[in-house]
């Protein structure tokens, strides 16, 4: 045998064993991965249960727990989250605490920075000290629940396999920290509102801070008072641009777009019984938050049972992993959901130093000390960082203003009360006083608290404490330390904001103001959404009638562009033979607008035109205005939800004195933009083709799991597929990449067969179940599916520990 031919048989020799070692490590990772998968089916001891637990699953994998005891449901309800949803139950309380890092590395240390100077976790285990003794049990039974569930799968969830890394066990105060990551998304917890207040207030006179930033507009559609009028324009003796000099390269047309602040928020209204065809009220809840894969929520029907099995208590809705209660659905007699309140939750504080030592700061009670507490983060794959932080009587300090005054911010998170243990209590709701009275001792994120019952009746009001402050000071406004308000304590219950039975018979709440007078000064202004969504809802609820589920999920699914309606208008008119003439993309552009569709479709052109011209307009305005806070601080960009307000009225009015110093005149200026929208478009505008994408192509949906955001090339097996979706900010459907609705739900209490329910993601979290993408064709297409769950397709029965086996042991599916 040649040399040359000895050598090939060992080469193939050895590439057959690279295969087989390969083909080794691909069984055993599929070995290992089909080994983690949750238990359907056959029995499952777990330890602490005093009765079985029976634990049924239908077609979407939604879950329906048969219990005696709420001790044993949260248990068992602890078993079944951890088994499908540990990682993503990991990910929260990591979030909530400020420990991501030790999961990400470095990637992750500039959100732990940030939130760990909040200090929840040590907070938190102090504030769980002080729970009665009745909730503290069905947390505990929840958190043993949770580990016996984590422990009983024959391989740790797939993620943890990926990363290199061993899940650590649940602690009761993780549940807390799960609500503390849920304050993190939808309160501003550093104050940055008032911060960019502030700092608007060292460059702009008042009167032009308070234009940029009104209190309402003419959007609003409140529950109780009248709407606010848009502001005025400053004249030209507050603000004059042409009396300034161009900045060098600046002729108005280079500004960034204006993008609106992101804003977790929600759709929530109530019709009455006397407006419904089941004669029960009618609830429906869509919350919109970040979008993945598994969804935030857990689908869960919660039965209690008495000796005999007959079942005397019964939720359905969902559950968040990390917590042992419904969070919105319906008992069979009340119906809730909720969005979130942009109420003013936060105090930042000016520090004044002492010019002796920079460490102390006035009060109103004399000078104190900033005092410095570390927090050491533990980062992958790096030393651990010890993190110092500066703490104020308030809270801690969150940053300086350019002139080196130190913030620091007082939130309402910090304090025990937000995280009082009265939510379980809404399962057991007898009605919408019942329902109402509970939500305002629930500790939660401040929400829009909408239940109907089945006698008909609806209400309204905020879930959580709300502060009484003393001191005199405008509450949107930092104020020095010297006369910093205190918070002397919490509102009462009968002077809480509640409305029960309104006139008309309907609510209506989507993240804007929803009332007035006394009432809107205790919640204070956090940044209001604009009240176009709000608006178009409450006109369509005044509509209705004898309203149907399917009418409901109707406006849900509303995508009528009627806010950019007059823009269409303007541009159309802007747009005149004057304009066109030898101008080939402007005259694409305007036969483009010919074809306005009127709804921000998948299939839409001529609406992301018309926005995406608004957006050039706004942000070239509000930077032409707001140059001298820009000077003070390059890094500051306008994004203030209520853009419109003034935006519009000043397009209409076009004074000289507001234009931007380079430009012309108002319709040059309008037409240069024009310009720039037609080159930022594909096709061949000299020729007058346009390629504009349409609104499905620039909106296609984005259900991702954690995991892919890192590892792109995961999100072939992990992913929902991508999708052109219809929707947008200032409508009924919200919708944009990666954003939306969390769910969508239209529940009529005592008649909860013909209510509905959506998911964006499945039930599981394991990609090898067959309910990780279950429900996620419905959501995108709008097609309604039950609230209740159907047939059982898997049962699993948890026993108490020292049971008799009976059917067999347990099997993953």
């Amino acid at each position: 045998m040649t040399g040359g031919r000895r050598r090939a048989r060992w080469l193939s020799a050895g590439i057959a064993l690279v295969l087989i070692a390969a083909l080794g490590v691909v069984t055993w990772a599929w070995q290992d991965l089909r080994a983690s998968r949750p238990a359907l089916e056959g029995e499952q001891r777990l330890a602490g249960l005093a009765q079985p637990v029976s634990v049924m699953r239908d077609e979407f994998g939604v879950v329906t727990l048969q219990a005696r005891t709420r001790s044993d449901q949260a248990r068992a309800l602890g078993f079944v989250h951890a088994q499908e949803r540990y990682f993503q139950m990991d990910l929260l309380r990591r979030s909530g605490a400020g420990e991501l890092a030790a999961l990400f590395g470095a990637a992750a240390l500039p959100v732990d920075r940030a939130r760990r100077r909040h200090q929840m976790r040590r907070r938190l285990e102090v504030t769980l000290e002080q729970w009665d003794p009745t909730t503290r049990t069905i947390l505990e039974a929840y958190t043993e629940g949770v580990n016996a569930g984590l422990a009983a799968l024959a391989a740790a969830p797939f993620e943890y396999r990926l990363l290199r890394l061993q899940p650590e066990p649940w602690q009761s105060v993780d549940s807390l920290l799960v609500v503390a990551a849920m304050y993190f998304v939808l309160q501003d917890s550093d104050a940055k509102r008032k911060q960019g207040r502030t700092l608007m207030q060292q460059a702009l006179a008042p009167e032009v801070v308070d234009w940029l930033l009104p209190a309402g507009s003419s959007w609003d559609a409140p529950v109780t008072g009248e709407r606010f009028e848009d502001p005025s324009p400053p004249p030209a003796q507050i603000l004059d641009l042409r009396s300034l000099e161009p900045s060098p390269g600046d002729d108005g047309t280079q500004a960034d777009p204006y993008v609106p602040p992101p804003m977790p928020g929600s759709n929530n209204w109530a019709l009455a019984g006397t407006l419904t065809a089941t004669g029960h009220a009618m609830i429906a809840n869509d919350m919109h938050l970040g979008l993945q894969v598994p969804a935030l929520w857990f689908r869960s029907s919660l039965l209690l049972t008495d000796e005999a099995g007959a079942v005397h208590q019964r939720a359905d809705g969902v559950t968040l992993p990390g917590l042992p209660f419904l969070v919105v659905g319906s008992n069979g007699k009340v119906a809730w959901g909720f969005t979130n309140s942009y109420g003013d939750w936060s105090d930042l504080v000016l520090l004044e130093r002492d010019p002796e030592d920079d460490r102390r700061y006035r009060t109103p009670d004399g000078w104190e000390s900033l005092r410095t507490v570390q927090e050491s983060i533990v980062v992958r794959g790096a030393a651990d960082e010890t993190l110092e932080i500066d703490v104020s009587r308030w809270g801690p300090v969150v940053g300086e203003l350019p002139d080196g005054t130190p913030m620091t911010v007082r939130w309402i998170a910090h304090e025990p009360a937000a995280f009082a243990p009265a939510y379980v209590a809404l399962e057991a709701a007898a009605d919408v006083s019942d329902a109402l009275e509970i939500a305002g001792r629930a500790g939660i994120p401040a929400q829009n608290f909408v239940a109907g019952d089945a006698a008909g009746n609806i209400g309204w009001t905020l879930t959580g404490p709300l502060p009484t402050r003393r001191g005199e000071h405008d509450a949107r406004d930092a104020v020095p330390s010297s006369r910093a308000p205190s918070w002397t304590g919490w509102v009462e219950e009968g002077e809480r904001p509640r409305l029960l039975n309104p006139e008309g018979g309907r609510l209506w709440t989507a993240n804007s103001r929803v009332v007035a007078g006394e009432w809107l000064e205790m919640i204070g202004d956090g940044g209001y959404d604009l009240g176009a969504r709000t608006t178009q809802i409450r006109d369509r609820l005044m509509a209705l009638e004898r309203a149907t589920s399917d009418d409901l999920l109707a406006i849900q699914l509303d995508d009528e562009a009627r806010f950019l309606a007059r823009w269409h208008a303007h541009l159309v008119a802007l747009l005149d033979e004057e304009a066109l003439d030898g101008h080939p993309g402007r005259a694409a552009l305007r036969k483009q607008l010919a074809a306005w569709e009127g709804r921000a479709s998948a299939e839409a052109v001529a609406y992301g035109l018309v926005r995406g011209w608004r957006n050039l307009m706004i942000g070239a305005m509000a930077a032409a205005v707001t140059r001298e806070v820009r000077e003070l601080d390059p890094s500051f960009r306008y994004r203030d939800p209520l853009a419109e307000a003034w935006a519009w009225p000043l397009l209409q009015a076009q004074p000289m004195h507001l234009l931007h110093p380079a430009q012309a005149g108002w319709r040059d200026w309008q037409l240069a933009l024009v310009d720039r929208l037609v080159a930022e478009q594909g096709g061949n505008p000299v020729a007058g083709a346009l390629s504009a994408p349409t609104w499905g192509e620039y909106n296609s949906g984005e259900v991702r799991h954690p995991l892919s955001q890192a590892v792109p090339w995961l999100g072939r097996w992990l992913d929902m597929p991508t999708r052109p979706l219809p929707g947008d900010a200032d409508m009924p459907r919200v919708q944009a990449p990666g954003f939306g609705a969390s769910q969508r739900m239209v529940i009529s209490p005592g008649a909860e067969a013909q209510s509905l329910f959506h998911l964006p993601g499945g039930q599981s979290g394991h990609p090898l179940s067959p309910f990780y993408g279950a429900g996620h064709d419905a959501w995108a297409r709008g097609e309604p599916t039950p609230l209740l769950p159907g047939a059982t397709v898997y049962s699993l029965q948890l026993i108490p520990a020292g049971s008799p086996s009976g059917s067999g042991a347990a099997q993953n599916r």
